[in-house]
């Protein structure tokens, strides 16, 4: 999705005015959407559904979602027939969609380690925005010889699409509600201090890729 405004841009020949204003779009919805389900989501916690299922059901409308709009994408935008107008509404609906990840898996560090959720949640989320800027390196080798190519676009897609599916079917399966025992800080052992200490050196890692990546010019 982080890919939007180059695809405007390089397929459709939009220019910079109008590319930025069809690009912003989508997350205006996000953002509003992201109000209505954390409705909905208290009301269904409310009426005794279980947290877990809560956080499955978001989660997995959060990521499903913009995968079925770029399936959709796939299918009817072709070189023949590039679909503008309907790619900007699957564009717009999919990234609608992911505002309900803030009742899904964001929310989750509180329920399964209330002890350790700052923590929880910076190690996820740090990982999570990897692929802010590793997309935009793999779509531009993909692309790079003609950016213009709907069909190029395509192995993105598909790139993304698999990676959210994926995503989606590990936390339904893995995916808890109950606190976990090892939030208990009287039971931390030595191996746990050391797992901490080698999940921290990876988060610095993580962070000098990163920045290696986003100052160096390919």
């Amino acid at each position: 999705m982080t890919e939007l405004p180059q695809y405007l841009s390089e397929v459709f020949n939009e220019d910079v005015q109008t590319n930025a204003l069809i690009s912003t779009l989508p997350y205006v919805v996000m953002w509003l959407f992201s109000f209505v389900v954390a409705l909905f989501a208290d009301y269904m916690i409310r009426h005794k559904v279980k947290t877990v299922y809560v956080r499955k059901f978001f989660n997995t409308l959060a990521h499903l979602g913009p995968a079925i709009c770029m399936l959709v994408i796939l299918v009817f935008a072709t070189p023949e027939n590039k679909n503008e107008t309907l790619t900007k509404v699957m564009f717009t609906i999919g990234v609608g969609c992911m505002g309900a990840l803030y009742s899904g898996f964001f929310c989750n560090p509180q329920e399964i380690g209330p002890n350790f959720a700052g923590t929880i949640l910076g190690i996820t989320n740090g990982f999570g925005n990897l692929p802010g800027f590793l997309s935009p390196l793999i779509a531009g080798y993909i692309v790079n010889e003609d950016p213009s190519d709907v069909l190029r676009w395509r192995n993105v897609w598909i790139i993304a699409v698999v990676i959210m599916g994926a995503e989606s079917i590990f936390y339904l399966i893995f995916g808890s509600g109950t606190i976990a025992k090892w939030n208990d800080e009287s039971d931390a052992t030595p191996r746990s201090s050391k797992i901490g200490a080698v999940i921290y050196q990876c988060c610095l890692i993580g962070i000098v890729i990163g920045l290696f990546f986003g100052t160096t010019e390919f």
